[in-house]
């Protein structure tokens, strides 16, 4: 007896979308609980790096990036903006005391590159 993976592709996409709905009213509720804690715009930006890979994950399983390529730019900010925001919550857990300053901000350089270079390729289409 064997599986039939064209029966799963339905399963997949479902359970992506959930996900992605998931991480999207996870990163709302880190806005809206308490919008001037550091630890919430931590989790608020983890959260929507999550949304943003999952999403790009759900059209890719659904086949719209190969008619649309310009969505493929959503992914890479994604990813991008994860390492930092990891790299943030490290240094709030150690020091509860920690305040964003302009030099942190020095870590969200390849992530607003990416947003620019993403908006640039989505003018292109």
């Amino acid at each position: 007896m064997t599986i039939d993976f064209i029966s799963l592709d339905p399963i997949v996409k479902v359970a992506t979308l959930h996900t992605f709905f998931l991480s999207t009213l996870m990163s709302l509720g880190m806005l809206l609980s308490n919008p001037k804690n550091i630890k919430n715009q931590i989790f608020f930006l983890i959260f929507l790096a999550l949304c943003l890979i999952i999403f790009y994950f759900f059209l890719f399983e659904s086949q719209l990036v190969e008619n649309h390529p310009y969505l493929s730019a959503l992914c890479l900010p994604g990813i991008l903006l994860i390492g930092p925001m990891l790299y943030f919550l490290s240094l709030y857990s150690v020091n509860k005391n920690f305040e964003f300053k302009k030099r942190h901000f020095y870590h969200l350089l390849p992530v607003i590159i990416s947003i620019h270079i993403g908006s640039f390729s989505v003018k292109i289409y």
